[in-house]
């Protein structure tokens, strides 16, 4: 099942997203008292949204009041929610045509029709500071990573031919493309498909400014996940750093928000720990 939101990148993103090359060190890892998957920071990175296992539900999580508030009990609603300082953003499996909206502070909601011209969501995507890209997806069989623009245009490729990608992500510049390949790693590459760089061992990659990602590399037996540790590579100086390496917890499905100070991870039991980054 595969719900993608129109809505992309974040002005908040755009502005602390650079390229310089950033020295981190780890101030902290901290379990936190839920139990969630799929995992999404705002991008101050005092509140996050979670789901189940299958994405059913969703709830929002503040930090530091340690209080969690139920968003949704939907099915399919904790896919792909997107979150901002101030809204919510999610679809549901059963209406995936409707756009809801939820006002963190007031809890007021509203649905956005996206298949209708009077409910045409340009409005949300100015606000995201995406320019002429509006989303980079797989498509419904993961054969083909597809680019959205603005002017409407959708253009298909495949990198590496008819393979599956997974996570596929548009840097903040909105020039390069991070996705895994089932069974071969993690790749960035043009908009047309050239490839610039490879990581055997990386997985569920994450942008976290135009000359840095995030990922994860595991060990499993085939059935499940032995050990992992999350990594901030960055790409011009080819430095990586282990974000994880004082803790037992297997670091799966990572998230960093826009400061990128903060990043998120479940453990495959669903045990919640947050890691507060300092740079240098």
């Amino acid at each position: 099942m595969r719900i993608k939101l129109h809505i992309v990148f974040l002005a908040a993103f755009a502005i602390n997203f650079a390229y310089g090359q950033n020295n981190y060190s780890v101030e902290k890892i901290e379990k936190l008292d839920i139990k969630g998957f799929n995992l999404k920071l705002n991008p101050k990175g005092d509140k996050l949204v979670y789901t189940t296992s299958n994405y059913k539900g969703l709830w929002l999580y503040t930090i530091g009041e340690k209080n969690a508030v139920e968003i949704s009990s939907e099915n399919g609603v904790g896919y792909e929610p997107l979150i901002t300082d101030d809204y919510i953003f999610y679809k549901s499996k059963e209406s995936q045509s409707k756009l809801q909206r939820i006002e963190i502070l007031s809890k007021n909601k509203i649905s956005i029709n996206l298949s209708s011209k009077e409910q045409t969501p340009e409005a949300f995507y100015a606000c995201q500071g995406a320019s002429k890209i509006l989303e980079a997806k797989a498509s419904s069989d993961l054969y083909k990573i597809i680019l959205v623009y603005r002017d409407g245009r959708q253009i298909e490729i495949a990198p590496l031919g008819k393979r599956n990608y997974l996570n596929v992500s548009l840097s903040p510049d909105e020039t390069k493309l991070l996705f895994r390949v089932s069974g071969l790693g993690s790749f960035i590459t043009k908009l047309d498909g050239t490839i610039l760089e490879e990581y055997k061992n990386a997985e569920f990659p994450k942008w976290v400014t135009n000359n840095e990602i995030l990922f994860a590399e595991v060990s499993d037996d085939g059935h499940q996940y032995l050990a992992s540790n999350l990594y901030i590579y960055t790409i011009k100086g080819k430095k990586k750093i282990n974000l994880t390496s004082s803790t037992e917890a297997i670091a799966i499905y990572p998230n960093v928000n826009g400061m990128g100070n903060k990043v998120v991870f479940n453990t495959p039991k669903g045990q919640v720990y947050i890691i507060s980054l300092a740079k240098k």
